[in-house]
């Protein structure tokens, strides 16, 4: 039964009762004895208000009920992915408080659909580019093994074979490893801590093995989770010493921690692609020196849920020049 219906059955058996008591009582208080004829006066003085009471009572209901009908329609809007704000006029704090709450759902809703639209997407990226790049080293290989199977290699070429298909195997390695960590990056932050930036910059350049320019003010500390802090250094300086002719310096201004390499620049129209996941500058998909487009987008999701960002300062020419800045 609609609300209006059923709104107007119960506000006029209600007024029917009231009025019929009312009646009774009224002639009760001024001690008129009850015959036929006073009987029949307070049947047709409850008939007489039974219609301003069903009047009274549709008002009530077609009021309610367009209400409820708004709230119930938004309501099929969002089963219908259709997530549209909803604004109420009403001076019902309930309908108000429903109203607010289905806008909340609706945004939350919306959000959580976008959010996992976008996981799925890079999970087909995820699989579309792993096929992709493990395709080629199981089949060199696997050429390899076949001709080594029938007897095509000459005992003294067995070494270096035996080197290719090692590093073959590392290559399909590097890429799981990739993979996890990216896919790591997307989870929540583990907790954070006082980081003192200059000496894990310092760590980090053992571990490659590289020199740089550390311009770092020793005494900077931020909050940041140790190992994520830990991977943002190490790919964008294992990237600087990738791509770089000349000298690579970590320095930091105030609040930012700047990564800059001398060499060939980036172009401006990439400065935010390059971020995303899978993404190369460079076209041709060199395996030893492009990579597989992850180690930037891992950076920015690593920045992200510790509370910073990075970019591509697009002025600079004479190389790439990483800026990592708290997010604002």
């Amino acid at each position: 039964m609609h609300i209006k219906k059923f709104l107007i059955l119960v506000y006029s058996t209600a007024g029917l009762i009231i009025s019929s008591i009312t009646a009774f009582v009224t002639f009760l208080i001024i001690q008129e004895p009850i015959g036929m004829k006073m009987t029949m006066k307070i049947i047709m003085t409850v008939l007489a208000t039974l219609p301003i009471v069903v009047l009274i009572s549709y008002y009530i209901g077609a009021r309610l009920s367009s209400k409820i009908v708004g709230v119930v329609d938004h309501l099929r809007d969002i089963e219908k992915m259709n997530f549209r704000s909803n604004s109420m006029d009403s001076n019902i704090c309930e309908f108000q408080d429903i109203n607010t709450s289905a806008n909340h759902l609706s945004e939350n809703l919306e959000h959580a659909i976008d959010k996992l639209k976008e996981h799925n997407k890079q999970l087909n990226l995820l699989m579309t580019s792993l096929a992709h790049d493990i395709k080629t080293p199981l089949t060199i290989s696997r050429g390899y093994l076949e001709e080594v199977e029938d007897g095509l290699i000459a005992k003294e070429d067995l070494p270096t074979v035996m080197k290719k298909l090692k590093q073959e195997n590392q290559f399909i390695n590097d890429i799981c490893n990739d993979i996890l960590s990216y896919q790591q990056s997307l989870e929540v932050a583990a907790p954070s801590a006082k980081m003192n930036v200059y000496n894990t910059c310092n760590e980090v350049c053992e571990l490659l093995q590289i020199k740089i320019d550390n311009k770092i003010d020793k005494t900077l500390y931020i909050n940041f989770a140790p190992l994520d802090l830990k991977k943002v250094f190490l790919n964008l300086l294992h990237n600087a010493k990738k791509f770089s002719t000349g000298d690579i310096s970590v320095q930091t201004e105030g609040d930012q921690i700047i990564i800059q390499n001398i060499g060939a620049p980036i172009p401006k129209e990439f400065a935010t692609e390059i971020f995303s996941a899978y993404f190369t500058v460079d076209s041709s998909k060199n395996r030893k020196k492009s990579g597989f487009g992850l180690g930037l987008s891992l950076v920015k999701n690593l920045c992200f849920r510790n509370g910073y960002e990075i970019r591509l300062d697009t002025t600079f020419e004479q190389g790439a020049r990483f800026i990592v800045v708290p997010k604002r």
